[in-house]
This record gives C-alpha cells, structure tokens and sequence, in this order.
C-alpha cells in the first residue's frame, strides 16, 4: 500500500525542454500536466480503506533558474520564454481528483490562494463529493 508521497514536477524552461524532451511552449505543460493525470489515475486505483493519507508536492519553474541574461538567449521571445508562476501551477490541476488525504503539503511556484484552494480540495472527504 502507499500511504505517503512526494513528488517534485519541474516544469523546465523552453530550451531544455526543446533539448531534452523536444517539445516546447504550451505542449510542455501540457505533457506535464498529463504525466500527473496519470500519476493521480495509478494513486486512486491504489486507494482502499488504507490508502494514501499523505502527498508532498514540490513544483519547480525552471525558467526560475536560468540567469536573467540567459532568458534572452533562449529564444527570440523572452517573453514567451519565461512562464509564469499562474501558467506553471496549471500542472497540478489534476490532483484536485485526489481527495479524503489528511496532510497535503504543497511547495515551490505555486501561490497562496492556489495553494489553499488545492489542498482543501484534496484534503475533503469522500462525503464532501
């Protein structure tokens, strides 16, 4: 049984994301946000009576990392470049799914009002649906 997760979603900025992944802009939060659909499906078919009780969640803005300098590097747009912390967070959408947990921690790019928005979501009980 898994009872305890923690996970850390990176969402990488636009030139690693070309580089390593090939893919880029909007399809790679996308992509993001599926592979965390599909984290959510694996974890509610563990559920039962014992399942899990708590998730860590740590979201990493790649573009957070890069030099101002190299932002501009990046691409031609550095504006499109760079995302923005309500643009990355959008990777999380599918935990909402998850609920009846009893501590959800959530750290890294994500804003207050998300933050509590998603964690009372997931901590809800089933009869709250």
């Amino acid at each position: 049984m898994v009872r305890k997760v923690v996970v850390t979603v990176d969402v990488v900025d636009e030139y690693t994301g070309m580089i390593k992944f090939n893919v880029g802009g909007t399809g790679l939060v996308y992509g993001l946000k599926l592979q965390v659909g599909k984290l959510v499906k694996a974890l509610r078919e563990a559920e039962g009576e014992e399942g899990l009780r708590r998730l860590t969640v740590r979201l990493q803005n790649g573009s957070d990392g890069v030099p101002e300098g190299e932002k501009r590097l990046v691409g031609r747009n550095s504006e499109r470049d760079v995302r923005t912390t309500d643009e990355v967070q959008r990777v999380l959408e599918p935990l909402k799914r998850l609920t009846g947990l009893r501590e959800v921690a959530l750290y890294g790019a994500i804003t207050d009002t998300y933050k509590e928005r998603l964690k009372n979501n997931m901590m809800a009980t089933y009869l709250d649906r």
